[in-house]
């Protein structure tokens, strides 16, 4: 045999020697948990992924089409006339969108 041979043989039985751990510990709770549930639901154990999903903030999740496709600009118009400070592009876009005359001072 080979010594290029004789080395992957070598390779295959030292990585088969260190055959990684088929548990982990859950990093809300520690119990000891197989990697693969850890791997699906982000190094947690399902119990504690449900209470993170439970604890995140609702989101809006409805369609927004229904105000209309210039909503977006309506909006930003309501947001600079409210003192929020928007980048030129954004005030450039819904300008346009709207057909509003542009400001040279901004």
């Amino acid at each position: 045999m080979s010594q290029y041979g004789e080395t992957v043989k070598r390779m295959k039985a030292a990585s088969a020697a260190e055959e990684p751990p088929k548990e982990g510990p859950c990093i809300e709770c520690g119990k000891v948990t197989k990697n693969e549930t850890l791997s699906n639901y982000g190094a947690r154990c399902f119990k504690c992924y449900e209470a993170y999903l439970a604890a995140m903030p609702k989101v809006d999740t409805a369609d927004k089409r229904s105000e209309g496709p210039k909503a977006w600009a309506m909006r930003l118009k309501r947001l600079e006339a409210t003192g929020v400070r928007l980048s030129s592009v954004q005030k450039t876009m819904w300008r346009a969108a709207l057909r509003e005359p542009t400001h040279d001072q901004d």
